[in-house]
């Protein structure tokens, strides 16, 4: 946990590329703001974001810790596009999270359109200023596809949240 906070901790400005697809046939591109930090008494590592997509504006907030049972790390994502905002049972049945010193894994298995679907995170290139992102999306045991890929900046300690 304290070398991923290490890698990620701060506040960052993303920018967003979309590739094509049926509802963005020229793809599209965004912006938004990140903020990562460890949680209050150290125990949890948080994502705070504010992102301006294609589709509008959307806020999401992530927790994550390390399971000394599991000997993983657990996650929970409260985000604008669930129109349930937070559903903490499905996000500790529904989230996978890796992290191997170079490369922070996120996988999320949800429910669309009957079918199991899984939702693939990449961060990547990750240096004390920037990384690298990207987002991949397909039916639960086939290929994936890029939907995603991000650029983030890093532009403070992240100390003072994010600001709106």
């Amino acid at each position: 946990m304290e070398s991923l906070e290490k890698a990620l901790a701060g506040k960052w400005t993303v920018k967003m590329k979309f590739e094509p697809s049926e509802k963005m046939p020229k793809g599209a591109e965004g912006i938004g703001e990140e903020v990562w930090r460890a949680g209050p008494g150290g125990f949890t590592f948080m994502e705070e974001a504010d992102d301006r997509m294609p589709s509008g504006e959307v806020f999401l907030t992530g927790f994550m810790w390390w399971d000394g049972a599991t000997k993983k790390f657990q996650g929970m994502l409260c985000t604008s596009q669930n129109p349930r905002g937070c559903d903490p049972q499905g996000s500790l049945n529904d989230v996978h999270l890796t992290w191997d010193g170079k490369q922070f894994v996120v996988d999320i298995e949800s429910e669309r359109n009957g079918k199991r679907t899984v939702w693939h995170e990449v961060f990547f290139e990750i240096t004390p200023t920037s990384f690298m992102q990207t987002g991949e999306v397909g039916e639960a045991g086939g290929p994936l596809k890029r939907v995603v890929t991000i650029q983030a900046t890093k532009v403070g300690d992240g100390s003072g949240g994010a600001s709106k």
